[in-house]
C-alpha cells in the first residue's frame, strides 16, 4: 500500500478548507470533499500531497505552466 503525507502547505490547505465549510455548515465539513482538486508527487515509496485546492480556483496561479521555447 502507497502511504501519503501531506506537506505543510497542503495541511493548511487542508484546515482552511475544514474552516471555510464549517462556518457555513458544521455537518458538511465532516463529509465528503468534492471539486478539490488535489497536487501530489511521488517520493521514494509513498506520495507527497503537495497542495489542496478547489477546482474553481486558477490553478495557473499557483503552479505556473513553462513552457520550453521549440526551436
Amino acid at each position: 500500500m502507497i502511504r501519503a503525507r501531506l506537506s505543510p502547505r497542503a495541511e493548511n490547505d487542508l484546515g482552511q478548507i475544514c474552516d471555510y465549510i464549517a462556518s457555513d455548515n458544521p455537518e458538511a465539513a465532516r463529509q465528503e470533499y468534492r471539486n478539490y482538486l488535489i497536487f501530489y508527487q511521488p517520493f521514494k515509496d509513498s506520495i507527497v500531497v503537495i497542495r489542496i485546492l478547489h477546482a474553481a480556483q486558477d490553478w495557473t496561479q499557483v503552479f505556473p505552466i513553462t513552457r520550453e521555447k521549440a526551436d
